[in-house]
C-alpha cells in the first residue's frame, strides 16, 4: 500500500490536519484597557493670602465621624467546564492506546477495545460495496469489517494509496476495527488537561484534543454509530 515518493506530501497534509484539530478556540476578545488620563495642571493658583484662616475660637471641635470600612470584594466565580461527551465513563484519568496515522496521533479509550492485530497475519475478504472498508475478517456469523481511518477520518486530504497500515484496533462488539500504522504505546490523560470538543458537528467523532502529546482522542461510541449508519445506507 505504500508509495514512498508521495510520503513527503500526505505527511505535509496530515501535519496541517493535525494542526487544526490542535488549534485552541478563540478566546472572546475583550477590550478592558483604559486610555490613561492625564491630570491637568489646576488653571489658577491659590495664594495663602487668599485663603480665609478661622480665627481660634474656645468652641469644641466636633471629631469627625469614622469613615465606614470598605464592602469585601466578591469572590470571582469559577470558570465554566465543557463536560465530556454522554455515556462515557470518566474518571480522573483517560486510560488510552495511543496509534500512529502517517503522523496523525490517536488516543482510543482502552474500555472500547476489544484486541489488536497485525494486518499481516489477517486473511482478508475484500470488500466491493464501501471504498473506505478495506476487507473484514472471522467467521461468516461474526465479520469484523476494518475501516480504511485515514480516509474517514481526513476525507479528501487522505491519500489511501500513499498508506502504510500495519496494525488495526479492534473496537467494541468486534464488529469493526480501525487501521493504522503503528501501535505507539499505552497513555493515561489526566481528564482535566484535555480540551473537549464542543462543537461536533464537523467532527462528531473528535471527543478532544491532549495537547502534551499532540494527540486527537477518540469517541469510539460516535465512530461506531457513524460506521454502522455509512454501512446500512
Amino acid at each position: 500500500m505504500s508509495d514512498k515518493t508521495n510520503d513527503g506530501k500526505q505527511q505535509k497534509v496530515v501535519f496541517e490536519y493535525l494542526e487544526a484539530l490542535l488549534m485552541e478556540p478563540d478566546s472572546d476578545e475583550t477590550n478592558d484597557s483604559v486610555p490613561e488620563e492625564i491630570l491637568a495642571a489646576a488653571e489658577e493658583e491659590i495664594s495663602l493670602e487668599e485663603v480665609d484662616i478661622p480665627q481660634e475660637t474656645n468652641t469644641l471641635m466636633t471629631e469627625p465621624e469614622p469613615e465606614p470600612e470598605p464592602e469585601p470584594e466578591p469572590e470571582p466565580e469559577p470558570e465554566p467546564v465543557v463536560a465530556p461527551a454522554p455515556g462515557l465513563s470518566v474518571g480522573p484519568e483517560l486510560n488510552c492506546v495511543l496509534v500512529n496515522l502517517a503522523g496523525l496521533k490517536l488516543a482510543i479509550p482502552f474500555e472500547y477495545i476489544e484486541g489488536t492485530l497485525s494486518l499481516d497475519t489477517l486473511t482478508l475478504k475484500l470488500e466491493n460495496t464501501e471504498e473506505w472498508i478495506i476487507g473484514s475478517f472471522g467467521s461468516s456469523l461474526s465479520y469484523t469489517r476494518i475501516v480504511d481511518a485515514g480516509s474517514w477520518l481526513m476525507p479528501g486530504r487522505y491519500e489511501s494509496h500513499a498508506s502504510d497500515y500495519a496494525e488495526c484496533v479492534i473496537l467494541e462488539g468486534r464488529q469493526w476495527a480501525i487501521a493504522c500504522d503503528e501501535l505507539l504505546k499505552s497513555l493515561r490523560i489526566p481528564v482535566s488537561e484535555v480540551n473537549w470538543n464542543a462543537n461536533k458537528e464537523s467532527r462528531p467523532w473528535l471527543l478532544g484534543t491532549y495537547m502534551p502529546e499532540r494527540c486527537a482522542v477518540v469517541d469510539v461510541r460516535v465512530l461506531l454509530e457513524q460506521f454502522e449508519q455509512a454501512f446500512q445506507n
